[in-house]
Parts: C-alpha cells; sequence; structure tokens
C-alpha cells in the first residue's frame, strides 16, 4: 500500500492494515494485490484522520535589554483532548533565553542585541501540535571609542602612554579594554585603556592598524582602528 496515514501498516500476508493514526490529515491509500503469476488489482481507500484542536494565544510583541533578566513571559495554551497538559518547546528564542517545557514559560538574560521571530509549538498527549510566533526585539546599550591620533614610536624608546577612551549608554560606566595588533613590546591596560611600554627593537619599521576594544558589563562592545608608525 502506499500513501497510508503516518502510523499504520498493511500485512503482506493477508491485506490487513493496523496501528494507531499520528498525523491529523486526509489520505488516499491505494492497495495492490499481487497474485502468484503476477497480476496485480488496486483499489483506493479514502481515510480522514481527525484529532485534537491544540490552540497556542499569541503574545503581544517583546522587549527586552542586554544583560538585563526578562519579566517571565508565559505562553498559554488549549487542547480539546481530554488530557489537558502541554508539553513545550520554541525555537530562534533570543540568545540567552529559554522556555520551560512544562509550562510554557520564557525567561532568562538576553545577551545580544538583534531582532528575533520566535516560534512557540505546544504538544498535547496525543502529538498534536499546535503553533505561535512571538515578536522579539532586543536592544543594549551603545559604547563608543574615541579614535586616537596616529601614533609614531622609536624602536627601544618608551612611548608616552596613550589613554584611549571611551563611554557606554549604561547604568555602569565601567569599561573592560582590549587591543589588537599592537606594536610587539606594547600593551593595553584592561582596566583604564593605557597603552604603554616600549616598541621592540626586533620590530619591523612601518605602519600597523590597531584595534582597540571596549566591553561594557552587560558584555556590549564598541571598536576604534587607529594607525601606528614604528620608526
Amino acid at each position: 500500500a502506499t500513501s497510508l496515514p503516518a502510523g499504520l501498516s498493511i500485512a503482506s500476508a493477508t491485506g490487513v492494515i493496523s496501528g494507531t493514526p499520528t498525523t491529523k490529515a486526509n489520505y488516499t491509500t491505494t492497495v495492490t494485490a499481487t497474485d502468484s503469476d503476477g497480476s496485480q488489482g488496486t483499489t483506493t481507500i479514502s481515510w480522514t484522520i481527525s484529532g485534537n484542536t491544540v490552540t497556542v494565544t499569541k503574545p503581544a510583541n517583546q522587549t527586552g535589554l542586554v544583560g538585563t533578566a526578562i519579566t517571565p513571559l508565559a505562553v498559554t495554551g488549549t487542547t480539546t483532548g481530554a488530557v489537558k497538559t502541554l508539553t513545550w518547546s520554541a525555537t530562534s528564542l533570543p540568545a540567552g533565553l529559554s522556555i520551560a517545557s512544562a509550562t510554557g514559560v520564557i525567561s532568562g538574560t538576553p545577551t545580544t542585541k538583534a531582532n528575533y521571530t520566535t516560534t512557540v509549538t505546544a504538544t498535547d498527549s496525543t502529538g498534536i501540535k499546535g503553533t505561535t510566533t512571538i515578536s522579539w526585539t532586543i536592544s543594549g546599550n551603545t559604547v563608543t571609542v574615541t579614535k586616537p591620533a596616529t601614533q609614531t614610536s622609536t624602536r627601544g624608546v618608551t612611548i608616552t602612554p596613550l589613554t584611549v577612551t571611551g563611554t557606554t549608554t549604561g547604568a555602569v560606566k565601567t569599561l573592560t579594554w582590549s587591543a589588537t595588533s599592537l606594536p610587539a613590546g606594547l600593551s593595553i591596560a584592561s582596566a583604564t585603556g593605557v597603552i604603554s611600554g616600549a616598541v621592540l627593537s626586533t620590530v619591523t619599521t612601518g605602519s600597523k592598524s590597531v584595534t582597540v576594544t571596549a566591553r561594557d558589563s552587560t558584555g556590549m562592545i564598541g571598536t576604534t582602528t587607529f594607525t601606528w608608525r614604528v620608526r
């Protein structure tokens, strides 16, 4: 047989169709009988597989802030089945959030600034599903780093310390600093953004593009690049 309802099968020796349907749908099944000479006959069977209806209530559009726990969101739903228990799942939740499979409550602390469309699914005890979508706007602080002027250093000579500055719109103003592609011998203080040291005498003369990154307490970052000349 072809196109049997999901969960059903046919016994090849007897032609008996049996099983437990798993999917609510309409089907047209073709059954074929073949005799010992290889001759065949066919017929079709129409099936209507019904099931419970699971309905999930669509929540309002949601907002959140990186680094701040959301107010837990309880997604609700119903089933027409006798057993009212639903199991919950979700895809494309904002990073840092999760859904409780037993209750449908979404909670957590967003970690990434972005827009999301989440699909929430409720499944009843018979496997019937209902879905809805939720739109999220996760915002975050803005971290701005001031671009330093082009720097020039002589190999083997201690530089005048360079303080890179920045700001965040967050309530906590502390920034953590890092840098890439500094000339060898120089380093940046993670707590202050001060670059200091002496360029090693083995460094090749010329210009380098240095990137400085500031990260605030919620994980939001700002960057700038500038040129460092070595002579």
